[in-house]
């Protein structure tokens, strides 16, 4: 019996098959006549492929696990009868079907280096893909096109990659990093778009992001959420990071509406500014951030608040710093009058004699011979440049001051 197992499983090895095809697009079937292609493993191919090749490939290769298609360009196609794919008549040209590849034993997948899009779950469910080298031509991964590839541990997006569908690579269980190379053209990041990936600690997206869907970092790994540098971002959708261990973040800085949740949670989160632009924030956005201690709000109109937006907040133990002037504004609204409220020091009134003038100069001065200060009011008001550091840049930022009148 143990023989006879022995033998049908060497059997079943020998008759699987590494294959190398040259194909035009529709042939692909007709091209592998004298193989068995649900014994194929490994395939490779050039020439031209459409959306009918994709659908043999996805119907009649079960056991596919090595896919080559560097060598293919991917044609249209369209077919106004039956659908071929996924209840789809028309497919463009470099782009990967939706669906096509979806739950696949792939561990390794070489596209076609004119691929411009990733099709809707064109890969998702594909357990056992690690790795994936995308094409430079690459300007569009679609909804779901990645979700629950749980092996997969690491992606560097091509810089033409201008759009992540929603939920593009949610539930990756293994993913580790995302990252955008240099020169990135991404805009905008979709809803869950990297959501439950519990060991994602690091992400870099570029600076040109224009919009961040709701909850596109939710359940990972990462401790600081820096969007200083997308200064084309005003609106962050909501619930951005709830459920990481977020320890530090910094709002981008033309942010208008700080949506829902935004921060929710966030307890590790001592320090917040908020920039001058905001005009709303959401309810519950800062909600359970119970290791705040100083908000600095930069916005001489106070904004508006949604429900609760420092629900389970020691607000009366937090100071909130509000721009000179507006102390009664703050003092007299709904939510905020609970923070101790102070006015936050002027840049550049490094005397605080209510002008910045050659007097300023020569305290800052003062503070630098004297090897710096300890005083953190005094130290906020001579870093005018916001360097960290009280030096000549000072001095020259605030007769630049002086100058501009």
């Amino acid at each position: 019996m143990r023989l006879q197992t022995l033998t049908m499983a060497l059997a079943a090895a020998l008759s699987l098959q590494a294959v190398n095809v040259a194909t035009t697009a529709g042939r692909l079937r007709a091209d592998l006549d004298g193989t068995t292609p649900a014994t194929i493993t490994d395939l490779a191919v050039v020439g031209t492929l459409d959306a009918r090749d994709f659908r043999f490939i996805a119907d009649s290769m079960p056991a596919l696990t090595s896919l080559n298609l560097g060598g293919v360009d991917i044609v249209p196609y369209k077919n106004a009868g039956t659908p071929t794919i996924a209840m789809q008549h028309d497919f463009e040209a470099d782009a990967l079907p939706t669906v096509s590849l979806m739950a696949k034993p792939l561990t390794s997948l070489v596209l076609p280096q004119s691929l411009r899009v990733i099709g809707e779950a064109a890969l998702a469910g594909c357990t056992s893909l690690k790795t994936i080298t995308l094409p430079e031509t690459l300007d569009s991964i679609g909804p779901y096109a990645f979700a629950g590839c749980t092996a997969l541990e690491k992606v560097e997006l091509p810089a033409a990659v201008c759009v992540i569908g929603d939920g593009a690579f949610a539930y990756c269980s293994a993913l580790k990093s995302v990252t955008v190379k240099s020169g990135s053209r991404l805009h905008s990041v979709g809803r869950h778009a990297m959501a439950d990936c519990p060991a994602l600690a690091t992400v870099n997206l570029g600076n040109r992001l224009t919009r961040l869907g709701e909850g596109a970092l939710a359940g990972t790994a990462i401790t600081a959420l820096d969007m200083s540098k997308l200064t084309g971002l005003t609106t962050i959708d909501g619930w951005t990071a709830v459920g990481a261990p977020i320890k530090a973040a910094v709002l981008p800085p033309a942010v208008v509406n700080v949506g829902d949740g935004t921060l929710f949670n966030a307890r590790e989160i001592t320090t917040l500014e908020i920039p001058t632009t905001v005009e709303y924030i959401g309810n519950y956005a800062m909600a359970n951030n119970r290791g705040l201690q100083t908000i600095v709000t930069r916005a001489k109109t106070v904004p508006a608040l949604g429900e609760d937006v420092w629900w389970i907040v020691d607000q009366e133990h937090v100071t909130l710093r509000v721009p000179a002037g507006t102390i009664d504004d703050y003092s007299n609204a709904a939510q905020w009058r609970f923070f101790t409220i102070v006015e936050d020091a002027v840049k550049g009134d490094v005397n605080q004699d209510g002008n910045v003038d050659v007097g300023d100069v020569n305290a800052v001065l003062s503070i630098i011979l004297s090897g710096g200060t300890a005083d953190a009011d005094l130290h906020d008001r001579a870093d005018v440049n916001n360097d960290g550091t009280i030096d000549v840049g000072d001095v020259n930022a605030i007769l630049t001051i002086i100058l501009r009148g």
